[in-house]
């Protein structure tokens, strides 16, 4: 008899040593995907809600003004989407969504633990718990004085200003890093990713 009240003691302190790491590990919920249409060209986009930020998980590729697809070729925007200047950037997303500032991109990469490691999780093949994250950030180029980097670099502008008139960006490198950058100048043209208001 005293050696069942043992085990059952021991059967109960093991079950409330894995509640307890389950409980751990709480925070991370697995990315949800869904989709939306961008009312005024009908476009459909992937979305992805990671932890409770809801973000476009493609790029935006919305014909706007000062926009331009890569290399003037439109098999590229369909495949990264469109580059914008910055002040068009501030704009082109669709109602209910917004560019994000660089504090919503820090709450994206601090669900992940930091931005250095980030950029492992929110590439393409970005997995977590052995699930896809479903984000894919591309390296989808830019235009500065020409069209350079594509499938080296992705850039994605915020809406937060660095100097009044320049905006920040995100340089995002495969397998590599993501880093904030600032704009040489307001006329190269960048990538969009779109957040829920």
């Amino acid at each position: 008899m005293k050696n069942l009240v043992v085990y059952l003691c021991f059967c109960s302190m093991l079950f409330i040593s894995c509640s307890s790491d389950d409980d751990n590990n709480a925070n991370y919920v697995q990315p949800l995907q869904n989709q939306m249409t961008d009312s005024r060209d009908n476009q459909v986009y992937k979305t992805v809600q990671i932890g409770t930020q809801i973000w476009l998980a493609e790029n935006l590729n919305y014909h706007a003004n000062d926009s331009s697809c890569y290399g003037l070729n439109n098999s590229n925007c369909f495949v990264y989407g469109r580059l914008y200047t910055a002040s068009a950037a501030q704009i082109a997303c669709p109602e209910g969504w917004h560019l994000p500032t660089i504090n919503e991109w820090k709450a994206l990469f601090n669900y992940f633990g930091s931005i250095s490691i980030a950029y492992a999780f929110l590439g393409p093949d970005g997995t977590l718990q052995g699930s896809p994250v479903n984000f894919n950030l591309l390296a989808s180029g830019q235009k500065a004085l020409t069209f350079e980097n594509l499938t080296v670099n992705g850039y994605y502008w915020t809406a937060t200003e660095g100097v009044p008139g320049f905006y920040l960006n995100y340089k995002f490198i495969p397998n590599t890093s993501i880093k904030l950058d600032g704009a040489l100048s307001v006329n190269y043209l960048k990538s969009c990713r779109c957040i829920k208001d």
